[in-house]
């Protein structure tokens, strides 16, 4: 049997009467799938936190205004709901379910979260819909689980063979506090662990098309690899990260990211889906790994669909500026960003077309 670990606040007898109740329903009916909840209920929002910082949990139940308990500052008394659902899904990936008579107290900052979902009070089964959406992320749950499990035994083979035969002379670098020490290490615990995973790993690692994008960006400030949306068109920022990120340059180049539809794109989608043999669905995708490898005209790079729509084609002959200004005007506009290990590539295309020196044209009749 398959078992979540909920965290549930509540200080309400009822309330933790009515969620025990949802819950074992739900056990019953998921019995046959190996599916299973249990509840580690606290009451107050003080043992909350400390759960939060002792335990591993998949998901969250609470409600916004909870008894404070200890050794709580009072920054955290009026934000308690809000403060311990950002805990919950920033420090520690949880999906959350807020279940409060005053849903509209929530922090707004919370709505940027889709890992979130509030109920209120009110609603008829409340406690039912609550663990029945939940149960919907149980894949998600399963995938943070597994991905921790990963990152936990990549990071001990970083650390035993990269950080700690290191780690005594980076403790002697003169001007380096404890904070900025920890800035260096995570670096490069991180950048050690995608080598392991992706670059160098065994058996050669398969890439997912969604891996080529981050969505939303990460960064505040526009940067290379951004992806606009002007006017429902397209544009990738081609600037050097240097210069975007030395923030000393006034304008910004653009290419075209084309999305029209590519000739065969269609018909080789389905033969890899549902083709008859083998054969069929090889023919697919030697059609799609063509465009992968990047066999298209030197013009132009490819890019996998944004979200499940058709693939792009930036076009390095179609460029515009944009003032530097303008870019972070327009920031709400990024509907993603180039990943860097795809990133590299799409630059180094770029930097390759544009320095080209071609030949002046020799008439060739003059051959005879």
């Amino acid at each position: 049997m398959a078992k979540k670990r909920v965290l549930f606040v509540e200080d309400n007898l009822a309330a933790q009467r009515a969620f025990d109740k949802a819950v074992g329903w739900w056990n019953r009916a998921n019995e046959g799938a190996g599916r299973s909840f249990e509840i580690d209920l606290h009451d107050n929002y003080s043992a909350a936190k400390e759960a939060l910082s002792l335990h591993a949990f998949d998901c969250a139940l609470f409600d916004l205004h909870l008894p404070t308990g200890e050794g709580v500052d009072d920054a955290d008394q009026d934000t308690k709901g809000s403060r311990l659902a950002e805990l919950s899904l920033t420090e520690n990936s949880l999906p959350v379910a807020i279940i409060s008579a005053l849903p509209d107290d929530k922090d707004p900052e919370l709505d940027r979260f889709k890992m979130l979902r509030v109920f209120g009070k009110s609603e008829r089964y409340v406690y039912r819909k609550a663990i029945e959406w939940l149960g919907d992320q149980w894949q998600l749950m399963e995938a943070v689980e597994a991905t921790r499990k990963k990152i936990r035994e990549t990071g001990a083979e970083v650390f035993v063979s990269q950080v700690w035969p290191r780690f005594e002379s980076w403790q002697d670098m003169d001007g380096v506090d404890g904070e900025e020490l920890t800035r260096i290490v995570t670096r490069q615990y991180v950048t050690h662990i995608t080598e392991l995973l992706s670059l160098s790993g065994e058996p050669k690692a398969n890439w997912h098309p969604f891996e080529s994008y981050i969505i939303p960006p990460m960064r505040g400030d526009p940067y290379t690899g951004d992806i606009f949306d002007f006017d429902g068109s397209l544009w990738v920022v081609l600037t050097p990260p240097c210069d975007m990120a030395q923030c000393k340059i006034k304008n910004v180049v653009l290419a075209h990211c084309d999305k029209s539809e590519i000739d065969g794109w269609a018909n080789n989608l389905e033969r890899l889906r549902n083709g008859v043999d083998e054969n069929q669905k090889e023919k697919g995708a030697s059609f799609f790994r063509r465009y992968v490898n990047q066999n298209v005209d030197p013009s132009c790079h490819f890019l996998p669909p944004l979200n499940d729509e058709m693939p792009i084609l930036v076009r390095f002959t179609t460029l515009i500026t944009k003032k530097v200004e303008e870019l972070e005007a327009n920031k709400g506009n990024r509907i993603g960003s180039v990943s860097g290990p795809f990133l590299v590539n799409l630059t180094q295309r770029f930097g390759s077309y544009m320095s080209r020196t071609g030949q002046p044209d020799i008439n060739v009749r003059f051959f005879a």
